[in-house]
């Protein structure tokens, strides 16, 4: 029984040196971080006196990481928005707001809530239409979350892009600008079908109007080139005609005045000159005129099949991904 009862004094006396240990160390990391909090944020103010925002926001940033403390992000937010990015700093004095509670400084919470609604006017909200749900929405490579968005999405003025991804459609990326209080819609209606292949696999895809098959906004992107080329060929092809015909009535009416002139003078000879040229000229023009007239058919009957044909591609691997080659 005494040797239990020494066992167990023992046990407990290695386990209350383990704690002890545990505490030392955790309170002397614990002591390392808010020293090197205090040092960043050391760093932050003294990089607001020389107005280096972009230094100051990221030794604030770092001062609160090691020890998160709320009124860090008050100096985070004031950052942010001496940096023009107001939907980061309204968010940020959102947090600010709520993680401070009950312990805030009116005067910080007067000047907060005076700054958000002095930016909510600078601000534009981007009106998502058509997009489905539980798609991914990113702002200049950053996700700002899913869909729906309820309220709209607030962006900064300013141009930038906006990428919409879903599972089972194509991504859609765009460029939009914004101003200043103003409100922008954008149809995001994906097209489905998004190509999921791996090296070597071959893939259908019809190629029409519209593009590959699926759903989505139609967009007439104006006629193709072989209809225009179509087209050109055509009309070159009748002004060559017209220049044929021309030409044979040219010559048409120098024989009539060859025939009329004397026959070993001057001006019949030249007449005979400009009688033979006529011809070659006619016969070039309506040769010509064969050949881009047909030239212009040929290629408008290919542009009108183009639209019912499909053609298999094959996808390869190329840098950065996967390439599609017809």
């Amino acid at each position: 029984m005494k040797r239990s009862s020494d066992t167990s004094r023992l046990y407990a006396v290695i386990g209350l040196t383990l704690l002890s240990v545990i505490i030392m160390f955790t309170s002397s990391s614990m002591a390392n971080n808010r020293d090197q909090a205090k040092a960043h944020f050391k760093e932050g103010m003294a990089a607001i006196k020389g107005e280096n925002y972009p230094a100051a926001l990221t030794a604030f940033e770092k001062s609160y990481k090691l020890a998160p403390k709320a009124a860090l992000l008050f100096n985070i937010a004031m950052c942010e928005k001496a940096l023009y990015r107001y939907v980061d700093s309204i968010t940020t004095f959102r947090r600010f707001l709520v993680e401070s509670g009950d312990k805030i400084k009116p005067e910080l919470e007067a000047q907060s809530e005076q700054a958000v609604q002095e930016m909510m006017t600078l601000i534009g909200t981007l009106k998502l239409m058509d997009a489905p749900d539980d798609a991914e929405v990113f702002v200049d490579g950053k996700s700002i979350g899913k869909t729906p968005f309820k309220e709209g999405i607030l962006i900064d003025p300013g141009q930038h892009s906006v990428r919409v991804e879903a599972s089972g459609f194509k991504p859609m990326t765009t460029e939009v600008t914004v101003a200043s209080g103003a409100e922008i819609p954008l149809r995001a209606k994906l097209i489905r079908g998004k190509v999921d292949a791996k090296p070597g696999d071959s893939v259908t895809v019809s190629v029409g109007e519209g593009g590959a098959q699926g759903e989505g906004p139609e967009i007439d992107s104006g006629p193709s080139g072989l209809k225009i080329a179509g087209i050109v060929a055509t009309a070159l092809g009748v002004g060559a005609a017209g220049m044929g015909v021309a030409f044979n009535v040219k010559g048409i009416k120098d024989q009539e005045k060859a025939n009329d002139a004397p026959a070993d003078s001057p001006q019949r000879a030249k007449l005979n000159d400009d009688i033979e040229m006529d011809k070659t000229m006619m016969i070039v023009g309506y040769a010509a005129a064969g050949a881009l007239v047909v030239t212009g058919v040929v290629l408008l009957v290919i542009d009108a099949k183009k639209g019912d044909e499909s053609e298999t591609v094959a996808v390869k691997p190329a840098p950065g991904g996967l390439a599609i080659t017809f």
